[in-house]
C-alpha cells in the first residue's frame, strides 16, 4: 500500500567498545510505525524521535496531526483509517462514495485518492472489411463478451477495460511503423489510465494477438509492466509466415492457446510462443488441436449438438470462460495471477457466458487452481 513503516536520517550513529575505534555504525531510526489492514496505527506500535517532524503515513500520504494521526490527506480525499473511509464524497467511487482501495488493502494503493489504475487491453481479430467481417461478428470476436463480463466482475476495482480492432491491409508486419499505428489507440489508453501500482492484462485473438507482444515492449519504455499477456492463436492470414512468436521480456506471464489447422479462408493458425528473456517471462503452450469443442452460442459455427474439433474460427469461443477468469484473478487477488492449470476444455460443453459466470466466481476475491 505504500506505507511508511519506517524513516531513518543520514546520520550514523558510531558504536564502539571502548577507546576511540569504531568497530560499526547503526542506522538512526526517526519514526517507526505499525499498521492495522486499512492503516489505523497500531497502539503501542509506533515510535517518533522528539524532534520528529516526518509528516507521512498510511499510503504514502500525509498527517493531519491537529486533528488525530489518524487522518490523512491526498489530493482528492481526506481519509480516516479509524473508519476506513473518506470524510469527502469521492467524485469517481465504484462501491461507494466513502469506501476506501476498493476495499482491498492489501492488494491497492491509492495515493492520489482517484482510482486504482487497473487496465485490461483486448485486441479483436483482424478487420477484413465487408461479408467476411460481417460474418464473423463485426472483427471483434468475443472481445465484447469478455470487456461485459470483466466490467461486471471489476467494477468495484475501477478497472478499465477497452476493446480494438485492427484493419488488416496495410498493416506489415515486419514493420515498426506498422506495429504502431495498429497499437496506437491501445498504447494511449494505457498511457491515460494506468497509475503506478496498478496492473496490466493485454489479450489478443489471431490478428490481434500479434500485438500483445509489441505493445508490451512500448510501454516498457514508460516504465508500464505487463502481468499477463493472453495470445490466442497468433495468426497472420496471408502473412502467417510473418509472425512473431517471441513475447517481449516486459510480459510476466504469457498464456498462448492455439491450434495448428489452416484455416479455410485465409489459412490462418497459431504455434508455440518463446519467451525473450526466460528469466522474467514465463510462457504456458496449450496446442488444442483437434480438442472436441461444442459451442452454444456460436454465431459462425456448425449448428450440430456434435462436438467439433477446435479451429481458427472458434478456439476464441472455446477459450472465453477461461480467459476471463484468468484476468479477473489477476486483477483481484492480493499476489497476482496463480501459474495456469489446464482449461477443462474436455469435461464439458462450453454454455453462453451469461448463465454461467456467476456460478464460476459468485463473490471476490476469488482463487483458482
Amino acid at each position: 500500500m505504500g506505507n511508511v513503516l519506517a524513516t531513518i536520517s543520514d546520520k550514523n550513529i558510531q558504536k564502539s567498545t571502548g577507546g576511540d575505534t569504531v568497530k560499526y555504525y547503526i542506522a538512526d531510526v526517526v519514526t517507526a510505525n505499525d499498521y492495522y489492514p486499512f492503516g489505523m496505527l497500531q497502539p503501542g506500535r509506533k515510535y517518533a524521535q522528539n524532534s520528529s517532524s516526518y509528516r507521512y503515513s498510511i499510503n504514502s500520504q500525509e498527517k493531519e496531526s491537529d486533528l488525530n494521526d489518524n487522518i490523512t490527506t491526498a489530493q482528492f480525499w481526506e481519509y480516516d483509517s479509524r473508519l476506513a473511509r473518506r470524510w469527502n464524497v469521492d467524485p469517481i467511487y465504484q462501491i461507494s462514495p466513502y469506501g476506501c482501495f476498493s476495499n482491498n488493502p492489501l492488494r491497492f494503493s491509492d495515493q492520489l485518492g482517484k482510482d486504482t489504475g487497473d487496465v485490461v487491453v483486448l485486441f479483436a481479430g483482424a478487420n477484413l472489411g465487408g461479408a467476411i467481417t460481417k460474418a464473423f461478428g463485426g472483427g471483434k470476436g468475443s472481445t465484447p463478451d469478455i470487456k461485459k463480463e470483466l466490467l461486471k466482475s471489476l467494477t468495484q476495482n475501477g478497472t478499465s477495460v477497452a476493446t480494438f480492432t485492427s484493419g488488416y491491409w496495410g498493416v506489415d508486419l515486419k514493420t515498426e511503423k506498422g506495429f504502431d499505428e495498429a497499437t496506437q489507440a491501445a498504447y494511449e489508453y494505457i498511457k491515460k489510465n494506468h497509475i503506478e501500482g496498478g496492473r496490466v492484462a493485454i489479450y489478443g485473438y489471431s490478428w490481434g494477438a500479434n500485438f500483445v507482444s509489441y505493445l508490451a515492449g512500448r510501454l516498457a519504455k514508460d516504465g508500464i509492466s505487463v502481468e499477463l499477456g493472453i495470445t490466442i492463436d497468433a495468426a497472420g492470414g496471408f502473412s502467417n509466415g510473418d509472425v512473431n512468436r517471441t513475447i517481449d521480456k516486459n510480459v510476466a506471464v504469457n498464456l498462448n492457446y492455439y491450434q495448428t489447422n489452416y484455416s479455410k479462408i485465409t489459412g490462418s493458425h497459431g504455434g508455440p510462443n518463446k519467451a525473450q528473456d526466460p528469466q522474467k517471462t514465463r510462457i504456458f503452450n496449450y496446442d488444442l488441436t483437434g480438442t472436441p469443442y461444442r459451442s452454444n452460442d456460436c454465431s459462425v459455427c456448425e449448428e450440430s449438438d456434435e462436438y467439433t474439433p477446435v479451429s481458427h474460427s472458434n478456439i476464441h469461443l472455446a477459450t472465453k470462460e477461461y480467459v476471463i477468469r484468468k484476468i479477473v484473478e489477476l486483477l483481484d487477488v492480493d499476489n497476482g495471477i496463480r501459474l495456469p492449470s489446464p482449461p477443462p476444455f474436455k469435461m464439458e460443453p462450453n454454455k453462453p457466458i451469461s448463465t454461467r459466470v456467476d456460478k464460476i466466481y459468485p463473490q471476490l476475491p476469488i482463487k483458482f487452481n
